[in-house]
């Protein structure tokens, strides 16, 4: 199944290292030029458009991202509507895809968004201050490389933003062992000017407390202080790490997890309030595969020639899965537990928290929801029409939600799809539709709108 597939590629993406051709510069200073608002090709009017992201702006506004993917190119839109999910408006496009988001509110918004350059992507901050009516763009301390180049990205507020760039992995799951190197880049202007503040590579292998073992999965922060690494590590995997002084300094902090003899991918908190926050887990089963430990050379790699496939989208994009495992804390992150109801829930496709109390989780074709901070859920099954999973899931409010599907369709089968030997790309291989659903009795029923026209 193609929706199974989806949901299997966003989990695994996580675990890949990210590509770059060689270290980072230590500092860089960018300027913010205006961007105009559409740009790229024109999207045929046949063209599968997938749902690549839900955000919801307090209960004053939500925005939708739209993608047409297909081999070695995507075009993606960013739309805003009314609370209600009604009456989209695109405010921009262009050619690539939305690597990350945050919309601080009704007027001010950041963008991190990967812009096509042949196969080859560059990494740019988008900026809005007048509800996404105009734009500016500034270049982000990394490429254009082959692959993706960012590993992970956030902001705590407008001006303060941190970047953390993967530099290599080696080392293998099969034995026990899982290195990655990375650089974090701080800005306190907004984008406009970066400075490194930790590199953890062979030379530095321990560095302001973070180390070279574990692959680095994502960051986050829920002030411009205090925020976390995620990590997945063979043999500690319940092990992230918190910092207090804005990056400058990571200590350790131990999960109430248990991995057994599987990998846990720990997912970057989702902070929804200064306390209150949520951090999904993935734990999935070690390779079978032959224990063979890989060194990283010293020696130049020769440059390649970038391909189709090294521009295609990410399938979170659609379908997030962070993982079936879901911790909460109402301290900060001083504390976390499991909420146990998660061990339920089976595969994941998308969590949307609303505020401190109400949260949505979206599991195959149903709907769990808490009230009450995760105490005590509810669940609505198959809530979708036969065929259909959930991709992606907002909600402006604890009544009225949207949501993406997947939905297996008839269709022929076409050479060089998956398993083939001619490469097309997944993204180019049907059956699959995917609608556009909104709820308005908190995820009891869901009906289908017209998907808005992207340009």
């Amino acid at each position: 199944m193609k929706v199974a597939w989806l949901l299997f590629a966003a989990v695994s993406l996580v675990i890949a290292s990210a590509c770059g051709g060689g270290p980072p510069p230590r500092s860089i200073n960018e300027s913010f030029e205006d961007l105009a608002s559409f740009t790229g090709k024109a999207v045929p009017a046949s063209a599968a458009v997938y749902i690549s992201g839900i955000n919801s702006v307090g209960q004053t506004s939500m925005w939708l991202g739209e993608s047409w993917f297909t081999r070695g190119h995507s075009h993606s839109g960013l739309f805003k509507s009314e609370p209600n999910g009604s009456g989209w408006q695109q405010m921009l496009g262009w050619d690539g895809w939305p690597l990350w988001q945050k919309h601080f509110d009704s007027k001010n918004a950041l963008v991190a968004a990967e812009f096509e350059e042949g196969y080859r992507l560059h990494l740019r901050l988008l900026s809005t201050a007048d509800g996404g009516l105009h734009w500016r763009a500034a270049d982000l301390p990394v490429g254009p490389f082959s692959g993706w180049s960012a590993q992970s990205i956030d902001f705590a507020d407008r001006n303060n933003g941190w970047l953390m760039i993967g530099l290599g992995s080696f080392g293998d799951v099969a034995c026990g062992q899982a290195k990655e190197a990375v650089a974090i880049y701080r800005t306190r202007d907004g984008g406009a000017t970066w400075s490194e503040i930790v590199r953890v590579d062979q030379q530095h292998p321990s560095s302001h407390g973070l180390k070279l073992e574990a692959g680095k999965v994502g960051l986050s922060f829920r002030t411009t202080d205090s925020g976390y690494i995620t990590t997945s590590d063979p043999t500690e995997g319940d092990i992230v790490y918190f910092t207090k002084d804005g990056g400058d300094s990571w200590n350790p902090q131990a999960l109430p997890i248990n991995q057994g003899r599987g990998v846990a991918v720990i997912a970057p908190p989702n902070w929804i309030t200064s306390d209150v926050g949520l951090m999904s887990v993935d734990i999935s089963s070690r390779p079978l595969s032959a224990c063979t430990l890989r060194s990283p050379s010293t020696e130049p790699q020769p440059s390649r020639t970038p391909e189709p496939w090294d521009v295609e989208g990410p399938a979170n994009l659609v379908a997030p899965a962070p993982g079936p495992w879901l911790l909460a804390t109402t301290d900060g992150g001083a504390s976390w537990i499991v909420l146990e109801p998660s061990s339920r829930w089976g595969s994941i496709s998308s969590v949307a928290p609303t505020d401190g109390t109400h949260w949505f989780v979206a599991s195959a074709d149903n709907i769990w929801r808490t009230a009450d901070g995760g105490r005590q859920w509810a669940v609505n099954k198959s809530v979708l029409k036969p065929g259909c999973d959930f991709g992606d899931l907002g909600f402006v409010n604890p009544t009225n939600g949207v949501g993406s599907a997947l939905c297996e369709e008839p269709g022929p089968v076409i050479q060089g799809c998956p398993g083939g030997p001619d490469y097309i790309s997944t993204w180019d291989c049907p059956p699959l539709a995917a609608p556009l659903l909104v709820t308005r009795d908190s995820g009891d029923t869901w009906s289908e709108v017209p998907k808005p026209t992207l340009r």
